[in-house]
């Protein structure tokens, strides 16, 4: 099929097919893009590479700002413009650095609920009418989100349980507490913090590192339980 066959077959089509179709082309982009980043950020840090992103972006527009002039950034909501470049450039930056700390397939299938979380917020913020229909196919885009991060529903975990007191002693008791009141059969995790200064050139006391230690390789084994279905989650007490 040539070119210009497509573009008549999509000029002709209805704006929601035609949406459809744009959005399937973004899909099949972004998951190219992630790979691209996830490769590239083994090198350089996440930020860097949002950063040449863009530069790159600036690059392919150039010969329209040239032809055109800076006229065509022209606006009168130049507010909503500025709020809008804010948040989107918030939201690449964590994107990217969450490519370098999970897994592909994790973030891929969370970057898919986007379009979700756009129907809601079209709904609550610009006021448009959802039927049952529409809540169906919302409740049925996050439930399959949901089965790509964890299939089975024996894997599905609210995560380690954290609790952060005011001072170190009061973590101490507290965790104390927890013992002596969910019992020993339960994992509660004591996290001190070290009463030490980053620029204090002492030591920090050595059974406060063997509790921090013993901790986070608590920590570790019950990721490594939970990958194999058991859904316990730790308490942490800081």
């Amino acid at each position: 099929m040539r070119l210009s066959a497509i573009t008549d077959v999509y000029a002709n089509a209805p704006p929601p097919a035609r949406g459809a179709a744009l959005m399937i082309a973004t899909t099949l982009i972004f998951t190219a893009m992630q790979v691209t980043v996830r490769h590239v950020a083994e090198d350089l840090h996440p930020f860097v590479v949002a950063f040449l992103r863009n530069v790159f972006g600036l690059v392919v527009l150039s010969p329209l700002f040239l032809r055109s002039g800076l006229s065509v950034l022209r606006t009168s909501k130049l507010k909503l413009h500025a709020m809008r470049a804010l948040l989107q450039t918030g939201g690449m930056l964590l994107f990217f650095t969450a490519l370098t700390l999970a897994p592909l397939s994790e973030v891929t299938a969370l970057s898919f609920t986007s379009p979700l979380f756009a129907t809601v917020l079209a709904i609550l913020i610009l006021r448009e009418k959802a039927g049952i229909r529409r809540w169906a196919a919302l409740l049925a885009g996050f439930a399959g989100a949901l089965i790509i991060l964890r299939p089975g529903l024996a894997t599905v975990g609210l995560g380690p349980l954290l609790v952060v007191a005011p001072r170190t002693e009061d973590a101490r008791r507290l965790h104390d507490q927890l013992v002596t009141y969910l019992g020993e059969e339960e994992p509660v995790l004591l996290l001190p913090e070290p009463e030490v200064l980053p620029f204090e050139r002492l030591s920090v006391d050595a059974n406060t590192s063997n509790q921090r230690l013993a901790a986070l390789a608590a920590l570790a084994s019950c990721n490594g339980e939970r990958e194999r279905g058991d859904t316990s989650n730790p308490l942490v007490v800081t």
